[in-house]
């Protein structure tokens, strides 16, 4: 069975790092790299919002033996496969797991116009993965109508 508790807190996470987020949609290119911590902060809640995204995604796919993704950015494909998340969405989160793997292990690579684009036009994914997370639980009874 599901850890309710553990998807819940996740998806509490997601959309607190969202929100966070939120704050510098609108926001030019120039301000947004111009201050240091305030680009900083940035990096920090889409790695952990990505992140949390996929431990909602791998503890799903473990708990209901949909398989081992080689790597952690293939469980939206897998979750995909299984008619959980859309395929355009996977494939978009795919992405986003990609760039959080930059965030964590090539941060010297980061390229800020990346990040600001994001910013600027990929943070309603973050809400359509609840979403969906969020019927696919609802329709296995496994989760309250919270998440």
């Amino acid at each position: 069975m599901l850890d309710r508790e553990a998807i819940e807190s996740r998806v509490s996470e997601i959309r607190r790092r969202r929100s966070f987020l939120e704050d510098y949609v609108g926001e030019p290119f120039e301000e947004f790299t111009e201050d240091i911590s305030h680009y900083e902060a940035a990096l920090r809640h889409i790695q952990i919002a990505v992140q949390a995204c996929l431990d909602v995604a791998r503890h799903i796919i473990s708990v209901k033996r949909f398989g081992h993704p080689k790597e952690m950015r293939e469980s939206f494909s897998v979750l995909a496969k299984q008619g959980i998340l859309s395929e355009g969405l996977a494939e978009r989160l795919t992405h986003a797991a990609s760039v959080r793997n930059i965030l964590v292990h090539s941060y010297i690579d980061i390229d800020p116009h990346i990040i600001h684009k994001i910013i600027q036009e990929d943070l309603p994914d973050l809400e359509r993965f609840v979403d969906e997370i969020g019927e696919y639980l609802k329709k296995e009874g496994e989760v309250s109508e919270d998440v």
